[in-house]
C-alpha cells in the first residue's frame, strides 16, 4: 500500500513536471510566434512605406519636368516671338532700303528722259 502511494505520488510529480514543462515550451512557443509575427509586420510595414516613398518621389520628380518643360516651352517661345520680331524689322529695312534705291533709280531714268 505505501508502494502503491508512493508511485501515485510519484507519477503525480511527473505528470505534474510535464504539465509545467509543456506550459513552458508553449509560452516559449508563443513568445517566438508573437516576437516573429511583430518582426514580420514591421518588414512589411517598412516594405510599404518605401513603396509609398518611392512613388511620392517619382510623382515629385515627374512634377519637377513637367514644370521645367513649361517653363523652357515659355522662355523659347519668347525668344522665338522675339526673333521674328527682329527678323521682321530687318526685312522690312532692307526692302525700305531697296525701295529707296529703285526710287533713286527711277529718278535718274525720269530726269535723263526729259
Amino acid at each position: 500500500r505505501a508502494a502503491r502511494m508512493q508511485l501515485r505520488d510519484q507519477r503525480n510529480a511527473a505528470v505534474c513536471m510535464q504539465s509545467m514543462w509543456r506550459r513552458r515550451a508553449a509560452m516559449d512557443f508563443k513568445a517566438n510566434a508573437v516576437e516573429g509575427a511583430m518582426r514580420l509586420q514591421a518588414a512589411w510595414r517598412g516594405r510599404v512605406a518605401r513603396q509609398e516613398l518611392a512613388q511620392g518621389q517619382h510623382a515629385a520628380m515627374v512634377l519637377q519636368a513637367a514644370w521645367r518643360a513649361y517653363v523652357q516651352r515659355k522662355r523659347f517661345v519668347g525668344t522665338h516671338d522675339a526673333v521674328v520680331v527682329l527678323q521682321a524689322a530687318w526685312r522690312a529695312k532692307v526692302v525700305r532700303a531697296e525701295y529707296a534705291s529703285l526710287k533713286a533709280a527711277a529718278v535718274v531714268v525720269q530726269a535723263a528722259w526729259r
